[in-house]
């Protein structure tokens, strides 16, 4: 009596649709989903108690993983910015080193050039220090 299409077969299948589809083919397949779902919780709610322990075990263990690899990660970067200023520092080293032997005539321009390699060793040390346990750490990894 009224001209309202009805679902065919083919938009009742189990098969997913895609967006557009029919409003009562979507809602057959929420409903579908939902029926699936509570067979799925009530088969969970019959596993062992041993199971379901093993279970939040491992996602507490790959929580603690996910964490100690964001933890490395930051541990690597650190590592890699403190190579570089580590490389930069030893190459100003060599540059000053080579600027002193050509332009460091006088006793004053030898002292300046003294004070600033001073400086820029002490800096390469500490670095080294800060280094030392990054390159450990991974090493041990």
């Amino acid at each position: 009596m009224t001209d309202a299409p009805q679902p065919s077969a083919s938009s009742t299948d189990a098969t997913p649709t895609t967006g557009g589809g029919h409003p009562l083919a979507q809602l057959f397949e929420v409903q579908e989903l939902d029926r699936q779902l509570d067979s799925l919780s009530a088969r969970e709610a019959e596993l062992p108690a041993e199971l379901v322990e093993l279970r939040r075990e491992m996602d507490d263990l790959n929580n603690r993983l996910e964490d100690t690899e964001m933890v490395l990660e930051r541990v690597e970067s650190q590592t890699r910015t403190l190579d570089l200023d580590l490389k930069t520092t030893r190459e100003q080293i060599e540059r000053t080193r080579t600027e002193q032997e050509k332009n460091a005539f006088d006793a004053r321009a030898q002292t300046q050039f003294g004070a600033r390699l001073q400086q820029l060793s002490e800096r390469a040390e500490e670095m080294e220090e800060d280094l030392a346990p990054c390159v450990s750490a991974k090493v041990t990894c």
